[in-house]
């Protein structure tokens, strides 16, 4: 068989046609020689290639880290790679992934497919988003829906953390997120209430809402619970005689 040029010139095949006969089995032994010699990925396509090197990406951020990448991450870059997973994850449920691709993540070490579903990964945005806003956990006690959804989510997975069923991946984002120790029940009430006691103490006046400091503002927010609950008539006995013992302490904000 003749053997096609591989230069640009007109009349002659491209890179895709080259490809394509290679596939066929119809390209001449030279024209593959010469196009290994060149780049021996020459049969991928370029979606193959960007395909292989976010696979190295996330091999490599599997290594570092020592978990997978999170598409809820706050982290610009593990939220991409995280996205990314996600799309592998969509692919094979509809078995749409390519069978190359499924045997290299099936062969990566780290890699899990059932780690983070979608739902876990739903759950943990909202709990971020609720301790990024208010600086506690939330509580099954809580004001909002909301909270009480997450508090109890974040309840399930302290009881899977002590009954050693937690995944290691999702420990490591509770982790990250809350901190060492999170699994542990916690007081958060009166964890509230010694801060507070601390703001008044410190600062001589009751935390401000419209304060320049962060941790003044969720101390602020959180003595407005208590006024809201106190108005409303949900505020037990109990914190109230607490928080009234506290010198310096109004109910009517200033």
């Amino acid at each position: 068989m003749k053997a096609i040029s591989l230069t640009a010139d007109r009349g002659e095949l491209s890179l895709a046609a080259q490809r394509r006969a290679s596939k066929r089995g119809t390209l001449p032994a030279v024209n593959a020689a010469v196009l290994d010699s060149v780049d021996p990925l020459w049969r991928e396509h370029s979606y193959d290639r960007r395909w292989r090197q976010q696979h190295g990406e996330y091999v490599a951020f599997i290594t570092e880290h020592g978990h997978v990448p999170s598409q809820t991450s706050r982290d610009v870059a593990e939220k991409r790679l995280g996205l990314w997973r996600a799309a592998q994850r969509r692919a094979r449920q509809k078995n749409t992934l390519a069978p190359y691709r499924l045997d290299i993540l099936n062969t990566t070490v780290g890699h899990r497919w059932d780690v983070f579903d979608e739902e876990w990964d739903k759950r943990l945005l909202t709990l971020r988003k609720f301790f990024d806003r208010h600086g506690v956990v939330p509580s099954k006690g809580g004001d909002s829906v909301l909270e009480k959804l997450a508090a109890r989510w974040l309840h399930q997975q302290r009881q899977s953390k002590r009954a050693g069923q937690l995944a290691a991946e999702r420990d490591a984002e509770l982790t990250t997120l809350l901190g060492q120790g999170w699994e542990l029940p916690v007081d958060r009430w009166n964890l509230g209430l010694a801060t507070y006691q601390r703001f008044l103490s410190d600062l001589g006046r009751p935390p401000q809402k419209s304060s320049v400091d962060a941790d003044e503002r969720v101390v602020s927010e959180w003595m407005h619970n208590q006024r809201t609950r106190y108005r409303k008539g949900t505020l037990s006995t109990e914190r109230i005689a607490s928080l009234e013992a506290i010198r310096g302490h109004v109910w009517r904000a200033r």
